[in-house]
């Protein structure tokens, strides 16, 4: 069974279309797996025949998208190669690469494009897909969560409602026309029926409806084991199909292209089966996937325990004391049912939190009251106001309050000596009767969200600032040279404002093109090396030499073995990272002292150090150091401009040698910054 949602669809078909833009595919599919028949099926595809997009299948190793689910890995084709496995039905294909979406190890999908507009894909494009479908999985996986969440809220607080509604009565017809009409609101479907057994458990007949003919429901009767609901009954499994699939066993002869989605699920009461609950139809036109069967079990086990108390109401009313018995066991499995219930919302990584129509807390689960450090002991039964962090929802309940029944989503801001930020999603909780009891507040932790685009935004001020400061000075010398009168520049003066305007313009070049191969690292592109042989010891002589210029307080000092051997290596960004390196060190020492810069040889390494007297770094922070936007937040550390991207920087591009970089610091003693390379330059791509 696989369930497409009317919400995950569009973000599936934006990413093959982005995907089919980012290559120049002219034709492309993607195919996500299905966890219960361990099989791949098409979700969207461009430039298929619909009825190969419905009929495929595919297990591991089977075909082209097969092989990439059983192995993790993409797969190339070249124009002309036969791949009678492929989908298309010509015999020969246009180029196509086949990549598998993954999420932390899990393969959920196969992204395949084919017909690159420029001949044959390459393996750089493989690279490019596999880094693409990387990013997708995630986009999908965080997608399908967000929606699962979101249908288990619904399904929980459907589940609550009726629990409420079943044990309100025992009338029988009432319970069954409740039962229906939450399942088939819930799951969206057209039809459902209530099928119970006779007196002598041989027969099915239908109870109560939704969506059926009335005839078909007076005159429909069923042995145990005919049709699927007799099967169903008879075993006492679930069963389910999937749209147009015709079951032999099936009662009603449908053809194939009319037959809808369905489940049968039974009604078991104390080990032995009362009847089954029938729904088909759903209005998405999709299949039933594995959260609607679990969500419809739920409901008939308590729909079983309801309708059995109905019965036993009406059957043994003059025998009080067995009936009495038997409603206290009744009690005490739905009372497991709601422990259930209980138990995922309190394993929830959003934070719950519900409310009467006064305010008072009803009911938080752990992750809400660590979020809002709002003790459930203390809580229940009381107002917001009584905490700090719940005086910021407060605004957001009177808005809801106001909204006529409209959900509110707004960002809230907890008070704390940490900043944490919440997206707050507040629903009104009503009851059978669509009466306001109070609202539903979902509290998602977006802080480190919020970091990042505080941090993006702090990036763009700085690096606006850094550009414009050689810029200034280029057109500053660039101008003097201009206006002044023949003669009144001597030619050394000419030569200090070019060799200015020079040191500037290459400064400026070289703040570019960190920024540009920062953004491919964000991106998840690989660096481009520019590879040659490089002089380590004069690499560093030019680097502490330039740093020289922009500092008086520091004792800047090289320490170079001899014989060190020339490596293989990108020189200018080699000298970037040391440049970039060298600046932190005279930076974070305020106080000035002696920044030393060192370079020996470690078998077929060459390692490179920078150590300074300065502020150092606490322990705790050392780990997060060389992550995007990350500045150590101590008071000396966030009073010295920086954008947080230095230290990514020369990260990424000492890996993309082949090399390591790490930090060994004491806080208020200095920082050593140690890097290695090979010296035969970074290992070939792919090997």
């Amino acid at each position: 069974m696989q369930y497409k949602s009317a919400h995950l669809q569009p973000i599936l078909q934006n990413v093959l279309a982005e995907a089919m833009e980012l290559l120049g595919a002219q034709s492309g599919s993607l195919m996500l797996l299905d966890p219960g028949t361990n099989e791949l099926r098409i979700s969207v595809a461009h430039g298929l025949p619909p009825d190969v997009i419905q009929r495929v299948r595919v297990r591991p190793g089977e075909g082209i998208a097969g092989w990439v689910l059983a192995h993790n890995r993409a797969r190339l084709l070249k124009r002309e190669e036969r791949a009678a496995d492929s989908l298309s039905s010509a015999d020969r294909l246009a180029s196509a690469i086949s990549a598998p979406l993954r999420v932390e190890r899990r393969t959920i999908g196969v992204l395949n494009v084919s017909g690159s507009r420029d001949g044959d894909f390459t393996r750089a494009d493989v690279r490019v897909l596999m880094a693409f479908a990387g990013q997708a999985a995630s986009a999908i996986e965080n997608a399908r969560l967000s929606e699962s969440l979101q249908l288990k809220m619904h399904q929980l607080s459907a589940l609550h409602r009726v629990g409420q509604a079943l044990t309100s009565t025992l009338n029988l017809s009432r319970v069954l026309r409740e039962v229906l009409r939450r399942a088939t609101s819930i799951l969206g479907a057209r039809c459902g029926s209530i099928m119970l057994l006779s007196n002598d458990g041989q027969e099915l007949r239908i109870a109560s409806a939704v969506g059926l003919d009335r005839k078909v429901v007076r005159e429909t009767r069923l042995a145990i084991g005919q049709g699927i609901a007799g099967v169903v009954a008879q075993s006492g499994v679930s069963i389910v199909l999937d749209k147009g699939t015709v079951d032999v066993r099936s009662a009603s002869g449908r053809a194939r292209e009319h037959a809808d989605a369905a489940m049968c699920v039974p009604l078991r009461f104390h080990g032995r089966t009362i009847g089954v609950i029938n729904i088909s139809g759903p209005e998405s036109g999709d299949n039933f996937g594995e959260e609607h069967l679990d969500f419809l079990t739920t409901l008939a086990d308590q729909a079983a325990i309801a309708i059995e108390n109905a019965r036993l109401y009406r059957r043994l009313e003059q025998r009080v004391n067995l009936a009495n018995r038997e409603l206290i066991r009744a009690n005490h499995l739905l009372a497991q049912e709601k422990s259930k219930i209980q138990a995922i919302v309190d394993g929830m990584a959003d934070g719950v939190l519900v409310t009467n129509r006064q305010g008072r807390i009803t009911f938080i689960n752990p992750t809400a009251e660590t979020m809002l450090s709002i003790p459930a002991a203390q809580a229940v039964g009381k107002g917001l106001k009584h905490w700090p962090a719940g005086k910021s929802l407060m605004a957001l309940l009177e808005e809801a309050q106001q909204s006529d029944g409209m959900t509110i989503v707004k960002e809230v801001l907890v008070p704390g000596e940490e900043r944490r930020v919440l997206s707050a999603n507040i629903s009104p909780q009503r009851d059978e009767r669509g009466r306001p009891q109070g609202f539903i507040a979902v509290l998602t932790d977006i802080t480190a969200l919020k970091e990042i685009s505080d941090a993006k935004t702090e990036l763009v001020s700085f690096v606006s600032h850094e550009l414009r400061t050689p810029i200034t000075s280029i057109q500053g010398f660039a101008q003097t040279m201009r206006d002044a009168a023949p003669g009144e520049l001597d030619r050394d003066l000419q030569n200090e404002f070019l060799d200015i305007i020079l040191t500037e313009s290459g400064r400026l070049l070289s703040m570019i093109g960190e920024m540009l191969d920062v953004s491919r690292m964000e991106a998840g592109r690989g660096l481009h090396l520019s590879l040659a042989p490089v002089d380590i010891p004069g690499l560093l002589q030019r680097a502490v030499t330039a740093q020289k210029a922009y500092t008086s307080r520091h004792d800047l000092v090289l320490q170079v073995e001899d014989g060190l051997p020339e490596i293989t290596a990108d020189a200018d960004k080699v000298y970037q990272v040391v440049i970039n390196l060298l600046s932190n060190a005279i930076k974070y020492s305020p106080n000035g002292g002696t920044v030393t810069t060192a370079a020996l040889a470690r078998g077929d390494r060459v390692r490179v150090s920078v150590t300074d007297q300065g502020l150092g770094i606490p322990p705790e922070m050392i780990g997060k150091l060389f992550q995007r936007y990350y500045r150590v937040e101590t008071k000396a550390h966030t009073s010295i401009k920086g954008t947080g991207l230095g230290l990514f920087f020369v990260k990424g591009v000492v890996e993309a040698h082949g090399g390591a970089v790490w930090v060994e610091s004491q806080l208020g003693k200095g920082s050593r910054f140690v890097f290695e390379l090979p010296v035969l330059g970074p290992p070939e791509r792919g090997a």
